[in-house]
């Protein structure tokens, strides 16, 4: 590989600096939701969030 290849962009490092942000802000969330009593519940509406979401990525319908 080419130096330059190897050598990190500031684009790139932004795109890093945001992810870096999504998951310590995702990471903060587990934290204050462990031991909720409402964390099945809502572990449960994703799921059924991200169903639709799924099946339109395989090209199918689900009616809600």
């Amino acid at each position: 590989m080419s130096e330059s290849a190897i050598r990190a962009r500031p684009a790139a490092l932004e795109g890093d600096a945001a992810l870096e942000r999504a998951c310590l802000g995702i990471g903060r969330l587990d934290t204050a939701l462990r031991g909720h009593p409402l964390l099945p519940a809502w572990r449960w509406r994703g799921g059924l969030d991200a169903a639709p979401r799924q099946a339109a990525a395989d090209r199918r319908l689900i009616d809600r």
